[in-house]
């Protein structure tokens, strides 16, 4: 489970992302805010009419938040459903990393390209969506590729002075995607220092804009409502 100065960080409220099992079989990723009411308890907070109707109490999910220099995987069994915004979960398992600069990940658009390792580089790069993090890269393409296959990557990351990426990965993860060809996921296996600076600080950017973003969200779930106010 988790240690308690882990816990003791979640005894104030944390954005999380939850994923949420609904009677049909499928699930619901959604933001809360999440805090720790017991030891193996916590409690989820969401927005007036966020939380799915046909959302299966009882069912299990699974929360990603950060809590001081860790990123934490928690799981979790649903308890109760209150008032329509708050869920009582049980805590189940999960498990927590190092530092977050070096785990999580941003969703992205970026201008992409990736070759054979004894090919030479494309002219031509693909604007594409990605989940990047200073690891590796996920991506969807309609090129087929084999587990532990190394590819080298190249990518010019967005801002108001593009910079470019350039690396050599593994393939550790490939799942078919229905419609759309292949999801990829790249490690990187190597990586210039001067390169992965340059990842990091973009990730990290983009993470400073989505914290700035879940304050105000955090703000919109727990500021206190005026009595009468909802009647406006």
């Amino acid at each position: 489970m988790f240690s308690s100065e882990v816990l003791e960080l979640l005894e104030d409220f944390r954005v999380a992302r939850v994923l949420l099992p609904i009677r049909d079989g499928g699930d619901s990723s959604l933001e809360c805010v999440v805090r720790v009411t017991a030891p193996s308890c916590l409690e989820a907070r969401f927005l007036p009419e966020q939380l799915p109707s046909d959302l299966e109490e009882g069912g299990s999910c699974r929360l990603i938040c950060e809590a001081g220099m860790s990123v934490l995987s928690i799981q979790a069994r649903i308890d109760a459903v209150v008032d329509g915004q708050l869920l009582n979960l049980r805590i189940e398992g999960g498990s927590s990393h190092g530092d977050p600069r070096h785990h999580f990940r941003v969703d992205a658009r970026v201008s992409l390209k990736y070759w054979a390792v004894d090919e030479d580089e494309p002219a031509v790069a693909n604007q594409t969506d990605v989940n990047l993090s200073s690891g590796g890269v996920r991506f969807i393409t309609d090129a087929s590729f084999e587990l532990g296959e190394v590819l080298s990557i190249a990518l010019v990351l967005p801002g108001a002075v593009p910079k470019t990426v350039k690396g050599t990965g593994r393939v550790v993860g490939v799942w078919r995607k229905e419609g759309q060809g292949q999801e990829v996921v790249l490690k990187f296996i190597r990586i210039a220092a001067d390169h992965l600076d340059r990842l990091t600080e973009f990730c990290l950017g983009v993470k400073f804009r989505q914290m700035c973003s879940r304050a105000e969200f955090l703000g919109s779930i727990l500021k206190p409502r005026l009595p009468g106010s909802d009647q406006e």
